[in-house]
């Protein structure tokens, strides 16, 4: 059995939240197949792309997934957001 998912509906102009690194600013946003992250396909047949509905759930999944101490969180934020 396959659990039911909600699902939402993105209106066309609705502004979706992304963050990503500081070099990046200037660039638009871009689908990389370096297949490096948690969701990225390991044969590199498709691309994803990180958005999310809220800022919170945004930093979350880009900046402090793989962080579990509080003093490394301040320091990735402070080198990959300044």
């Amino acid at each position: 059995m396959t659990p039911s998912l909600p699902s939402r509906v993105v209106e066309a102009g609705e502004l979706l939240q992304h963050i990503s690194r500081i070099e990046y600013a200037a660039s638009p946003l871009y689908f990389g197949r370096a297949a490096t992250n948690r969701y990225d396909d390991a044969n590199r047949a498709y691309v994803v792309l990180y958005l999310s509905f809220d800022l919170s759930t945004a930093l979350m999944e880009s900046v402090f997934i793989n962080i579990s101490q509080p003093s490394s969180r301040k320091t990735t934020c402070t080198r990959r957001y300044s």
